[in-house]
């Protein structure tokens, strides 16, 4: 079971890094954290789903970013 999740983070892994190229022209999309004491919506959104792939929740996580996904916001940074 381990062996198929790690298998699955690298797939996420190397599909987000395909998107920070084609989207982005960038190599890598890191995010970060601005201020823990005062989380946004955006912050609030990224430690739920990394809590979910932390679980193995693969699918959950990806339901949760696809429903919050809003394709109007063009902002790259």
């Amino acid at each position: 079971m381990y062996q198929q999740q790690e298998w699955f983070f690298r797939q996420i892994e190397m599909m987000v890094q395909f998107i920070a190229r084609v989207l982005f022209h960038q190599e890598a999309i890191v995010y970060e954290i601005q201020d823990e004491m005062q989380p946004t919506q955006t912050d609030e959104l990224y430690n739920r789903i990394m809590f979910l792939l932390a679980q193995g929740e693969l699918g959950r996580a990806e339901d949760l970013l696809f429903a919050q996904l809003d394709p109007s916001d063009t902002r790259t940074a």
